[in-house]
């Protein structure tokens, strides 16, 4: 997967924990200049991101609404990696269209996963119809990940109950009982140093399908916050990155 060569390009990184400094090394590698680094929200200042093309923003959940409404107060495009809270998005959009700039959030920046996601979908819609399948997720992170679930595992159980209309609900939590048919069971492993591994399981009498994505490194994460940084740049509003992949699609159709 490469990166655009887009000239004088420049970036400022929100957070400097273990996706903020990959984000800096995958910037390097690529020749994007990193104008700032912002470790916390009492450094962030409009004299240290004016110069600053883009955003990303790999803080702390506690932090990130305050850090990312103040940065689009400073007119500045934010790429948001950061999980363990949900976006206002009435809020934000506004804020975006007021400082006539841009958001986008992602729980998860594997541009890969998000393909797998999509596969997860149709997956999901097809054996519905078929009738006659259960479905389930798992997901195991390394044991230094501050939330549980993770965001990703968040986004296939959304998924799930959309593709799945007689689940109801998502359990998250070990079930010590018999489990409600209307709840989609989507179960947690910290462990190690594990980056992401998240599975879908479709069962039924006959047979078991699943499907897995399994991250190597933290490279594929920083590598989709650059290429959706260098594509929000310019845009006005609120973005998520399934509008980044519908563009990419309509790209590979017009080049087919």
């Amino acid at each position: 997967m490469s990166i655009e060569k887009i000239n004088d390009f420049r970036i400022g990184i929100i957070g400097y924990g273990k996706m903020g400094k990959m984000v800096q090394q995958i910037a390097f590698a690529n020749e994007i200049t990193v104008q700032s680094i912002i470790p916390s929200i009492e450094k962030l200042s409009h004299n240290l991101v004016e110069n600053c093309d883009v955003l990303i923003d790999f803080s702390h959940a506690s932090v990130a609404p305050r850090l990312i409404e103040q940065a689009l107060s400073f007119q500045k495009p934010v790429v948001s990696g950061t999980t363990g809270w949900k976006p206002d998005v009435p809020l934000l959009t506004d804020l975006a269209l007021k400082n006539k700039t841009a958001f986008l959030h992602a729980t998860n920046f594997s541009l890969g996963f998000h393909i797998y996601n999509k596969l997860v979908a149709q997956s999901a819609e097809w054996l519905n119809k078929l009738g006659g399948y259960d479905v389930a997720g798992h997901e195991i992170h390394h044991n230094q990940k501050v939330d549980s679930p993770s965001g990703s595992a968040k986004t296939l159980a959304e998924t799930l109950l959309k593709h799945f209309p007689q689940k109801k609900q998502t359990l998250y939590d070990t079930s010590y009982s018999q489990i409600d048919q209307n709840e989609l069971h989507f179960s947690s492993t910290r462990i190690g140093s594990t980056v992401g591994t998240h599975t879908v399981m479709f069962d039924s009498f006959c047979d078991t399908i699943e499907l897995t994505h399994r991250a190597r490194t933290r490279d594929g994460f920083a590598l989709g916050a650059l290429k959706c940084a260098q594509w929000i740049k310019g845009k006005v509003g609120y973005f998520t990155i399934d509008d980044f992949i519908d563009s990419m699609k309509e790209c590979c159709e017009v080049v087919s």
